[in-house]
């Protein structure tokens, strides 16, 4: 008895494996992923050149996470759209995007991450910015999922802001 269960038992496993559909192989087109992400990110970097918050807003994903420089800057959707707000009320500010921008798209083309480093004289003539972004497809657009703001010196100026700092 036990042996004819396990007959029965293993026939209907290698049936059922049998008849199991090998899964279609993902085709990702790199080229026009990465063309469409560098459009959005071109479109970013316009809008906040003009300070279109509405633009900027619209490349957000409704679950946003942003990171700002200062450790304690986390924010939503709304908080970073409140705060463009008011960055941009007495008009736009300078953002001077610098050097290449990379994309490294996932292998299921549907998530990558871009990174981008710029200059806001407003905040510093002297330190660089870099941005790291997540982002998502939805559909067929792609939103980001997550950004964080990084102020990069470079490594030499390090000892040099210790300094400043600690004599403070």
């Amino acid at each position: 008895m036990k042996k004819t269960v396990f007959i029965l038992s293993l026939v209907t496993l290698l049936a059922a494996i049998s008849c199991q559909r090998t899964p279609e192989p993902l085709t990702v087109d790199y080229e026009v992923e990465e063309a469409a992400i560098n459009d959005v990110f071109d479109m970013l970097n316009k809008a906040f050149i003009a300070g279109d918050v509405n633009t900027l807003a619209s490349l957000l994903s409704e679950d946003l996470m942003g990171l700002g420089s200062d450790l304690n800057e986390v924010f939503n959707k709304k908080t970073v759209t409140d705060l463009w707000t008011q960055m941009f009320a007495a008009g736009p500010i300078a953002y001077e995007p610098f050097g290449n921008r990379m994309i490294k798209l996932a292998p299921d083309g549907k998530s990558a991450t871009v990174i981008e480093q710029y200059m806001m004289p407003a905040f510093s003539e002297i330190l660089p910015f870099r941005n790291s972004y997540h982002i998502i497809k939805i559909e067929d657009d792609w939103k980001i999922l997550l950004f964080n703001t990084a102020i990069t010196p470079k490594n030499e100026h390090i000892p040099i802001i210790n300094a400043a700092l600690a004599s403070e």
